[in-house]
């Protein structure tokens, strides 16, 4: 139950309409906001290779919902690709969390997976 409770929250939170009833949350990725930023760059070098990864970043949000600031969390071991990541991310819409009813400040981890494709 406390899983479907999670995705609903996830859900409403994606659409902007989360409830006012006292549920706490923490700060999230507005992912709505992704189709008008800027698209991630592929580094070239790494594609032609045939190198991948996900890096996931620590991106730090104030009350008011600006972006603060990122750290690569965990790295993808190439460190072109983890480079990659923080300059889109200042583009994207992140919500602070709330708790008591009160928006606050708090970091949310966010994983960006680079997939090389298949030679054909």
């Amino acid at each position: 139950m406390a899983f479907a409770a999670h995705l609903l929250l996830l859900a409403l939170a994606a659409s902007g309409d989360l409830p006012d009833d006292g549920i706490d949350y923490g700060a999230f990725e507005d992912v709505s906001c992704r189709e008008h930023a800027p698209r991630v760059k592929y580094p070239g070098k790494l594609r032609r290779a045939g190198l991948g990864g996900i890096v996931i970043y620590r991106v730090s949000v104030d009350a008011g919902n600006n972006y603060l600031g990122a750290v690569v969390h965990q790295s993808s071991g190439h460190p072109e690709l983890d480079a990659a990541g923080m300059k889109v991310l200042p583009t994207w819409c992140f919500k602070a969390g709330r708790e008591g009813g009160v928006r606050v400040a708090g970091d949310v981890l966010v994983p960006i997976r680079f997939t090389p494709r298949q030679s054909r």
